[in-house]
Parts: C-alpha cells; structure tokens; sequence
C-alpha cells in the first residue's frame, strides 16, 4: 500500500510538472509571438519613414529643379534684355558705342557671377541633400543592428530555456527511473 501511495504520489508530481512546463512552454511562445509582432511593426514603421523620405527627397529634387528653371528663364530674359538694349543703343547712337560696350561687359560680368551664385546655392543644396540621405542611412543601419542583437539576445534566452528544458526533463526521468 505505501509502496502503491508512493508511486501515485510520484506520478501526479510529475503530472503537475509536466502541466507546469507546458504553460510556461505556451507562455514562451506567446512572448516569442509579441516579439515578432513587435518587429514587425518595427519595420513597417521604418519603411513608412523611408517612404516619408524618399517623398521628401522627390519634393527637393522638385523644388530644385523648379528654382534652376525659373532662373534659367530670368538670366535668358536678362540676355534678351540686355541684346534688345545693344540693339536699340548701336541703331541709336554711333558716337555712344564705347559706352554701349562698356555696359555690355558690366552686365556679362554681373550674369557670370549671379551664374556662379546659382551655381554655388546648387551645390549647397546637393551637399545637404547627400548628408541628409547619409544621415538617414546611417539611422537605418543603426536600426538594423538594433534589430539583429536584439534578436540574438531573444535567441540567446530561448537557447537557455531550451537548455533549462533539457535539464528539467532529464531530472524527471531520473526520478522516474528511481521512482
């Protein structure tokens, strides 16, 4: 009878700890769960942000181009202008010729340098749109080793628990082999 009370004693303790192992079994896997969700809403997020810079990268490339074409079109103008201008001055004036190409060389001299600002602003603003696109890669690389040693982290503890598993179950059968 003590021999028989033993043994059922024996065996609804391990009923009870295989009951345990299997909540905190299905508790693991829901936490494994939540953490992909997790990730997964992690890169969504970056890929809405990526969107929301390449936009924003569209609307730049938009901009500039809008800017170099209307200044394109004011310094044609300006020429137009100043071509009109030479005409009506040489048909106009003989005598005032020297004075006439005295002021076309002013203002070529003014068109080359409003040129040579356009020129630098242009290349101030490729500068900034080069380190801005630097900046957001670097922000996603960073994002990207976040992600992979925290997923080594996760399956670090995973291998652990495993490992805890593999020692819980072999202490069971040890005690059901003496058992």
């Amino acid at each position: 009878m003590k021999a028989t009370v033993k043994h059922l004693v024996k065996k609804v303790t391990l009923e009870l700890i295989y009951n345990v192992i299997d909540e905190r079994t299905r508790e693991i896997k829901e936490e494994i769960r939540q953490i992909r969700t997790e990730c997964r809403e992690e890169f969504r997020t970056v890929k809405e942000d990526m969107k929301q810079i390449n936009a924003r990268i569209d609307q730049l490339n938009t901009l500039l181009n809008t800017r170099i074409d209307q200044l394109q079109i004011k310094v044609s103008d300006d020429l137009k202008s100043v071509n009109i201008r030479i005409d009506q001055m040489q048909t106009k004036v003989g005598e005032d010729l020297k004075s006439v190409n005295t002021r076309i060389d002013q203002m070529q001299t003014k068109i080359g340098e409003d040129l040579k600002s356009v020129n630098t602003r242009i290349d101030q603003m490729q500068t900034k749109v080069g380190e801005d696109l630097k900046s957001v890669n670097t922000r996603i690389d960073q994002l990207q080793t976040g992600f992979k040693d925290d997923f080594k982290s996760i399956n670090a503890r995973i291998d652990q628990i495993h490992t805890r598993l593999d020692q819980i179950i072999h202490m069971f059968t040890e005690i059901k082999r003496g058992g």
